[in-house]
């Protein structure tokens, strides 16, 4: 209808006026009415877009709510002796880990190492000098699980990783040269059949000068473990 509308306008004003004007030709009038059409359609086409983002959010924001996490719980360990004068011990440092979610996984593998590494200077505490990228050749763990086990919500479970410490290393140990750190991984898979990877590092630090205490007895500085090293070592996916 409105296409002969505008044929019955544009012969009226040809009719009216000599030489034809480019209003008079039906083909400008229908490249016209084209522009506000393809501006109806690319508005709609971004509204589509839009309206499947959100849902692929909302979708995603479900599973991240459903789904698995396997977390770093706390670390036990190591004992007071380790620092000791005597002879060479190893440190045995118990992973305790924890099922976050509303799902089971299903636990698929898991490497941890116990490292003395180097000291980066003037960082309090010390911090590891390790690389971007993290290597897990060495990584060991002195107790496994069958690949497959179902860990069930709220489920805890522990890892165990140690090293053998010389005299020189615990005396470098306890002069800021280098600094114990503790790293690794735990794959699994979620409900979604999706493979997942918890990486975590933490660092033993010990207070130099003494530990500072509140009036109430609160340690502000205890010897413990910190997370630490770059961003890629501490990282959920």
């Amino acid at each position: 209808m409105i296409f002969g509308m505008v044929c019955v306008f544009a012969g009226f004003l040809a009719a009216q006026s000599q030489p034809p004007a480019w209003y008079t030709q039906p083909e400008w009038w229908l490249a016209i009415l084209a522009v506000p059409t393809l501006i109806f359609v690319a508005i709609q086409a971004v509204q589509a877009k839009n309206a499947a983002k959100a849902a692929l959010l909302n979708a995603q924001a479900v599973i991240d709510s459903e789904r698995a996490w396997i977390l770093v719980e706390k670390f036990d360990g190591p004992p007071e002796s380790w620092r000791s004068e005597t002879s060479t011990i190893a440190p045995g440092l118990a992973l305790g880990f924890k099922v976050y979610g509303k799902t089971s996984a299903k636990f698929i593998e898991a490497r941890f190492a116990c490292e003395l590494v180097r000291a980066k200077e003037g960082i309090k505490p010390p911090a590891p000098d390790l690389p971007e990228i993290p290597n897990y050749e060495k990584a060991t763990t002195t107790r496994d699980m069958p690949r497959g086990m179902v860990l069930p919500p709220e489920g805890q479970f522990q890892l165990c990783a140690s090293r053998f410490i010389t005299a020189a290393e615990k005396f470098a140990l306890n002069t800021d040269e280098t600094v114990l750190c503790v790293y690794g991984f735990i794959k699994y898979k979620d409900a979604f059949e999706k493979e997942r990877e918890t990486r975590s590092c933490y660092v033993y630090y010990i207070p130099r000068g003494g530990v500072i205490t509140t009036p109430d007895g609160i340690a502000l500085n205890p010897e413990g473990f910190r997370i630490g090293g770059p961003d890629e070592y501490n990282k959920a996916t």
